[in-house]
């Protein structure tokens, strides 16, 4: 929007950084960063021709290196055709991004893994950026003008009240494992009790089992034997 600070990672020679040069007006600026220093020298021909584009001939993978050039923005637009696009996104994220900004990334699922289906790539990439605390709202991929590109817009280190329905599902993950810690400390009890006698030898292994499980939700099984606790906490009356 109009007087937004842009971070825009490979401008190339600048056409769609011209774009939201016209995008933010007078009172914003963009910072392009671009590598190639061939390239680069168009950047730097088209910036004269706008003062509100900031052009930066640097590696993008190296925030720390234009760091005294670039302010706090209010978004960060990564069009970076390289495997690692996602961390290079999320390392100049975190230096130079307001909490609450906006992200848009290009996913070039080639670029990124070409043995895998495009669909494959999208999900691995958004997942990547959730890790690194970017909540996408959106993808769209960019069919047929460009093969295996989609986009990915979002926010950057949203607040609690710009995504309510995350904190319910988080709430609903936390409670669901109270209940199975619970259930867990239960049927240990269980197990050193003399009624853990009245149970058929498979059935105490299987039971055990459960107890030393590390992770009680990694496997379909182990929800079952999360329900045959519960089952059998109600039946002896155990909690």
């Amino acid at each position: 929007k109009p007087g937004s600070k842009v971070l825009y990672l490979g401008a190339a020679s600048g056409t769609t950084v011209s774009h939201v040069s016209d995008l933010v007006g007078p009172e914003g600026n963009v910072y392009a960063v671009e590598f190639s220093k061939r390239v680069g020298r168009d950047l730097v021909n088209m910036a004269k021709k706008r003062t509100n584009i900031v052009p930066i001939i640097e590696d993008a993978r190296h925030p720390q290196k234009y760091r005294m050039l670039v302010p706090m923005v209010d978004v960060i637009f990564a069009d970076i055709a390289q495997p690692d696009q996602a961390r290079i996104l999320a390392h100049n994220a975190h230096m130079f991004v307001k909490n609450r900004g906006n992200f848009v990334i290009a996913i070039k699922a080639t670029c990124v893994d070409s043995t895998l289906a495009p669909e494959v790539v999208y999900q691995n990439e958004v997942q990547r950026l959730k890790e690194e605390h970017f909540r996408p709202v959106d993808m769209m991929t960019l069919e047929p003008y460009e093969r295996d590109h989609a986009v990915v817009t979002g926010v950057y280190r949203p607040a609690p009240e710009d995504f309510p329905q995350d904190n319910t599902n988080e709430q609903h993950k936390m409670k669901a494992y109270r209940r199975a810690a619970f259930a867990k400390h239960t049927l240990h009890r269980f197990l050193n009790s003399k009624l853990a006698g009245e149970l058929t030898t498979p059935c105490q292994a299987l039971l055990a089992k459960a107890v030393r499980c590390t992770n009680i939700f990694n496997s379909k099984r182990n929800l079952t034997l999360i329900a045959i606790i519960n089952i059998l906490m109600g039946f002896w009356g155990f909690g």
